[in-house]
């Protein structure tokens, strides 16, 4: 599906992208020029269209990687809404209940050589966003992550 823009226009409200994401890894290069485009496009700074960039790709993996039992195709919906002083993200898909908000803020390693391979997306997120909220809703996971930062 292609993304679907809604612009606000001369109304004063937010501009919207939505995208639908098929659950294979492969996705994650489209998804990601997507949400930089939609960024950039919104006047937003190169540092704040990579770190939302960079949360919409992690949470993304995390839900192809973890939350289906099964080998069928599933859909991802990513939504973007730019606002006066913000972008908001929500991120649902059909995967088995997770609230990667549960999770414990974990200290960074001392070192490299102490670093684990995996489980630094979820931390990102938290590092780049200024709001993290989940719920499950209608059998879905819904993740909506909130950076609050100024246009160019």
């Amino acid at each position: 599906m292609q993304p679907r823009s809604d612009a606000g226009g001369e109304t004063g409200e937010a501009d919207s992208d939505r995208l639908v994401a098929r659950n294979n890894l492969s996705e994650l290069a489209r998804v990601s020029e997507w949400v930089r485009r939609f960024a950039l496009e919104h006047r937003f700074a190169r540092e704040f269209a990579y770190g939302l960039e960079l949360s919409v790709n992690e949470a993304l993996t995390n839900i192809m990687s973890y939350a289906y039992r099964d080998d069928a195709q599933h859909a991802i919906v990513v939504e973007l809404r730019a606002q006066p002083d913000r972008i908001r993200v929500e991120v649902k898909d059909d995967g088995v209940p997770f609230n990667p908000l549960e999770l414990p803020v974990e200290e960074p390693p001392v070192s490299l050589e102490k670093s684990r391979p995996t489980g630094r997306g979820i931390p990102l997120m938290r590092g780049f966003m200024d709001e993290l909220h989940y719920v499950r809703r209608d059998s879905r996971n819904v993740l909506t992550m909130v950076m609050h930062c100024a246009r160019t």
